[in-house]
């Protein structure tokens, strides 16, 4: 859940220039309606077949120490070159189109989303990928012990504890989608998970396409007040590459309004401790 949002972005949203788009997303479910009928007349005529998938994140590295050393200091990292490059190429082939994605419903995240999956909520256990195969394998390589592992030598490469997958979702922005400076509640979870696994909480975003190098894209970024004036760090590449915050930490995070032609495609995925 966002919170500490700054106010002049509500208000600035509140204008009668705005009209139009709050409209759309108080009617997101129309919308969604339209793009799901849209989006089984794709599924019933797509003629791909199911293949296994391997190798999807780059396990091989030597950098580990080194983002560690940073993260533990920072309460962040960035890592570049996350997934595996010959299986990058194919995913990059074969990625959900909006019309597989539910509009944005509120002015402070307007973007959008699909494929959700919460551990602890039986409303969102159960994903259907369609057609999307690599996604899948990246659903799949996330809840597995081999990526907690993985995970674990980037965070806590000294420590006993171990973690797991809480939630993952996809999400696509384009031309003026913004996400709102805030920070993160770990409230989010469910009031029985216990104190800490809440404050374990760590989130992950996958930049799986959009344009680097290039400023008001959706990166993104790590900053220390919540109206982008005051930037931490903010990614340059968002094609192929990881940003790791920890969610309860002392800093926002958000990006500014997105540029004409422009394309960010991500995978969120919040970890917690494997009590």
């Amino acid at each position: 859940m966002a919170f500490d949002i700054n106010k002049k972005f509500i208000d600035e949203y509140n204008r009668s220039k705005y009209n139009y788009l709050r409209f759309k997303l108080s009617n997101w479910q129309n919308i969604y309606r339209f793009r799901k009928c849209i989006g089984l007349l794709k599924s019933i005529f797509n003629l791909k077949k199911k293949i296994q998938i391997k190798d999807t994140f780059n396990y091989q590295r030597n950098d580990f120490y080194k983002i560690s050393n940073f993260y533990k200091q920072n309460k962040f990292c960035f890592i570049e070159n996350i997934f595996n490059s010959s299986f990058y190429e194919k995913l990059l082939t074969n990625l959900p189109n909006k019309y597989f994605f539910q509009p944005p419903r509120i002015i402070e995240k307007q973007y959008n989303f699909g494929f959700k999956y919460i551990s602890d909520d039986a409303n969102y256990q159960n994903v259907d990928f369609k057609y999307f195969y690599e996604l899948e394998a990246i659903f799949k390589q996330l809840k597995s012990s081999n990526f907690s592992l993985y995970l674990k030598k980037f965070l806590e490469p000294q420590s006993e504890n171990k973690f797991k997958m809480y939630s993952f979702i996809s999400t696509i922005a384009g031309e003026n989608s913004i996400l709102f400076c805030h920070k993160d509640s770990i409230t989010n979870l469910k009031e029985e998970t216990t104190l800490s696994k809440k404050n374990s909480a760590i989130n992950l975003i996958f930049f799986v396409k959009g344009k680097d190098y290039e400023d008001n894209c959706g990166a993104t970024g790590i900053y220390r007040s919540n109206d982008f004036s005051d930037p931490i760090f903010v990614p340059k590449i968002l094609n192929n590459s990881l940003l790791i915050y920890k969610s309860d930490a002392n800093f926002y995070h958000g990006f500014d309004i997105m540029k004409k032609n422009t394309y960010r495609f991500t995978i969120n995925s919040q970890f917690i401790y494997d009590e």
